[in-house]
């Protein structure tokens, strides 16, 4: 595993962590063998392509981008700078920006954690100029 996807992922709380590993394995996989070495994974979540579907993709956030990885594969990416939306509400996590806007599972209990996380990262990344 690649230092900072592990790094990310030692953040998570341990029922998070367990589930990026096991049910989320394949996304994880696929982000760990293709994501760019040069750049580098900052936060993860567990997700799923809608609220109530079982919970088998990651949403990553990096230095530059928000990454929806799904097992098919499949992945969608937001630049940071882009993203003119994100709400975690009721189970729900909305995602508005450069690739469209999406709609996807994200656990209720920690998804105002993760919307903090990625909020922090759009506000820096506008800033910097990114």
């Amino acid at each position: 595993m690649r230092p900072d996807i592990q790094n990310a992922l030692d953040e998570l709380p341990p029922n998070m962590k367990q589930e990026a590993l096991t049910s989320c394995s394949q996304s994880l996989e696929f982000l760990n063998t293709n994501l760019n070495p040069d750049e580098t994974v900052r936060h993860i979540s567990p997700a799923a392509t809608q609220k109530d579907a079982p919970t088998s993709c990651l949403l990553v956030v990096t230095g530059k981008r928000l990454i929806f990885v799904a097992p098919r594969p499949q992945a969608v990416a937001w630049q940071l700078s882009s993203v003119t939306r994100h709400q975690s509400t009721m189970g729900y996590f909305f995602i508005e920006g450069d690739a469209r806007e999406y709609s996807l599972g994200l656990d209720p209990a920690w998804g105002a954690k993760f919307e903090n996380q990625v909020a922090r990262a759009v506000a820096t990344s506008v800033l910097a100029g990114l």
